[in-house]
C-alpha cells in the first residue's frame, strides 16, 4: 500500500498516483498467470511443402489437434506395415 500523505503535490497528482498504482495491482495476476508450454489449446501453425509444387502451405491447428493427427498417421502407417502379404505363385 502506497502512504501518500508524505507526497507534496496537487491532489489531482495524488489522484493519478492512487490510479496507477491501482491499474498495476490489477494487471499483476494476469500477467502472472502461466501458459503451460504444453497447452493442448494452443494453436501451432507449420508450414508443409505440397507436392508437385515449390510451394508451401501454411496449417494451423491446436496441438491436440495435431497430437491427434500424429497418431492417426501412425495408426495407417502401421496398418498397412502389418498387412499380410500374399504370396501368389504361378506354376507354368
Amino acid at each position: 500500500m502506497i502512504d501518500i500523505r508524505h507526497l507534496k503535490g496537487s491532489p489531482m497528482m495524488k489522484a493519478n498516483l492512487i490510479l496507477a498504482g491501482a491499474i498495476l495491482a490489477l494487471a499483476t495476476p494476469a500477467q502472472a498467470k502461466t501458459t503451460s508450454a504444453n497447452d493442448p489449446d494452443k494453436i501451432v501453425c507449420k508450414r508443409e511443402k505440397r507436392s508437385n509444387s515449390r510451394f508451401t502451405q501454411q496449417t494451423c491447428h491446436t496441438r491436440a489437434q495435431w497430437l491427434a493427427i500424429a497418431e492417426e498417421q501412425k495408426r495407417a502407417y502401421a496398418e498397412q506395415r502389418d498387412r499380410p502379404v500374399i504370396d501368389i505363385t504361378r506354376d507354368n
